[in-house]
C-alpha cells in the first residue's frame, strides 16, 4: 500500500514493508517544476519568456516594452542576449506555456538550456553568451538537476482546478 501524505507542501510517501522503499527517490522526477521551487532570478526568467511569448505581437514590439518596463531592474543589461536566446530557442521547439506557477515542459527546458544541464548544438553561441550575460549579474539558472521539485505548485493548482470544477457543477 502506497500513501502519501503532503507536510509543509512536500508530498511524504509511505510505502508498506512488500513495497521497495527505493521507489521513494525516483517519484520526485515526475513533479513538474513550479514558482515555489526556482529562487527569484529564475521567477523572472520565466515571467520575462511568458509575457515575451504570449502577447503574440511582433517581438520587437514586445522586447521594447519589457525593456522600457524593466530598465530599473538588474537584469536589464542582460535583456538583449536574453531576447535573442528567446528568439533561437523558439525556433528549435514547439512552445507551450502555462498561466500557473507550475511549469511547461517548454519552460523547463529553456531552464535546462540557461542552466547549462541540456545542451542545444544548434544554438551553443546563443546560449553561452546570454549565460555569461546572466552569470556577470549572478542571475544565471541553477543546473535543472539542483531544483528541488517540493510538488506544492501543482497541489495548489490541482485543488484550485478542482474547486473550480466543483462550483461549475453546483452552481
Amino acid at each position: 500500500m502506497i500513501m502519501i501524505f503532503i507536510i509543509n507542501c512536500e508530498p511524504k510517501i509511505f510505502y508498506s514493508s512488500k513495497i521497495n522503499n527505493c521507489m521513494t527517490s525516483s517519484y520526485t522526477t515526475f513533479l513538474p517544476i513550479g514558482f515555489s521551487d526556482l529562487t527569484e532570478e529564475e521567477i523572472l526568467i520565466i515571467s520575462i519568456f511568458r509575457s515575451w511569448y504570449e502577447k503574440k505581437r511582433p517581438f520587437d514590439n514586445i522586447e521594447a516594452e519589457l525593456l522600457n518596463s524593466l530598465r530599473d531592474n538588474r537584469i536589464h543589461s542582460a535583456l538583449s542576449d536574453l531576447f535573442l536566446f528567446f528568439r533561437s530557442f523558439v525556433q528549435l521547439r514547439l512552445v507551450h506555456t502555462h498561466e500557473h506557477e507550475v511549469l511547461s515542459p517548454t519552460e523547463e527546458h529553456l531552464l535546462a538550456v540557461l542552466g547549462r544541464s541540456h545542451e542545444l548544438s544548434d544554438i551553443e553561441p546563443v546560449v553561452q553568451r546570454c549565460h555569461m550575460s546572466l552569470s556577470a549579474l549572478n542571475m544565471a539558472p541553477r543546473s535543472i538537476n539542483n531544483i528541488n521539485r517540493k510538488g506544492c505548485d501543482l497541489l495548489q493548482t490541482k485543488i484550485a482546478q478542482s474547486y473550480r470544477r466543483f462550483l461549475n457543477h453546483t452552481l
